[in-house]
């Protein structure tokens, strides 16, 4: 009976039959239709390859032409960056004395008529929304000032005007000066400051007003200010330029 598979080579290594058996062979058609389909393929491919070589000078002249697009833009902007720049108001020291001080009349003309009146306001100021000192020695009176400025900023941190004025107030009429608060126990003040949270802001206002009153009274500047327990930089330049007419670059506060 006559093989099914093809014969291999004689003298080959481990031959192996042929796995495709004769009467299993696909027709001589099929596989010239194989053959016509890949070169088909190929040629499509070549198509395309001489398609996207062609089209690589389109590409690139269009891309240049987007990036002159996108520098233009950039100028454009930075072009409106330098007219803006150069319209806009410079800070106070670069008007005419005559201007500046038009302008901070002009200010404070509005403050006293617009502000709204706060109890640590009345307490720390002499304008419209406060009341002037009643005969009390300049320096009492600025001690106070400052000392009602340090638990209104304290209490205003991170907390609603609305929410303080009730704690200042109450602050206040138990602690109305720095020594009476540093006579104070921890508790009391918690028990004071309840509500409020941040309990930490508390325990730094009593032990600074402590160590206030064992160096004798409130420093007047802001750099001194900074060195109390609890006193930042911006809770500094408040007491320094309310309550004792001092600002960072030492003018008068009546220059604002």
């Amino acid at each position: 009976m006559r093989s099914l598979f093809l014969r291999q080579p004689f003298g080959g290594k481990n031959p192996t039959p042929n796995p495709i058996p004769l009467r299993n062979r696909p027709p001589i058609s099929s596989l010239m239709e194989t053959r016509a389909r890949r070169r088909k393929g190929n040629a499509l491919m070549e198509n395309n390859t001489e398609k996207k070589t062609a089209n690589r000078p389109r590409r690139a002249a269009k891309e240049e032409e987007e990036k002159g697009e996108k520098t233009k833009r950039t100028r454009g902007r930075q072009r409106e960056a330098q007219e803006l720049d150069s319209n806009t108001v410079g800070d106070i020291e670069d008007f005419f004395p005559e201007e500046a001080q038009r302008i901070r009349t002009a200010l404070l003309g509005w403050y006293d008529s617009n502000c709204r009146v706060l109890p640590w306001r009345t307490a720390s100021s002499g304008s419209a929304c406060g009341v002037h000192g009643s005969g009390k020695d300049e320096c009492d009176v600025e001690q106070e000032r400052a000392y009602a400025v340090w638990v209104s900023e304290v209490m205003l941190q991170q907390t609603r005007v609305s929410t303080v004025i009730s704690y200042y107030n109450r602050w206040m009429d138990k602690w109305p000066t720095i020594h009476h608060l540093a006579a104070a126990s921890q508790e009391e003040v918690n028990e004071m400051w309840a509500g409020l949270g941040y309990y930490r802001r508390a325990r730094f206002l009593l032990e600074g007003a402590k160590s206030i009153v064992r160096e004798g009274k409130l420093p007047r500047t802001a750099s001194e200010l900074r060195k109390v327990r609890g006193i930042g930089d911006y809770t500094a330049g408040a007491i320094a330029s309310i309550a004792f007419n001092e600002l960072n670059d030492n003018l008068p506060r009546q220059c604002l």
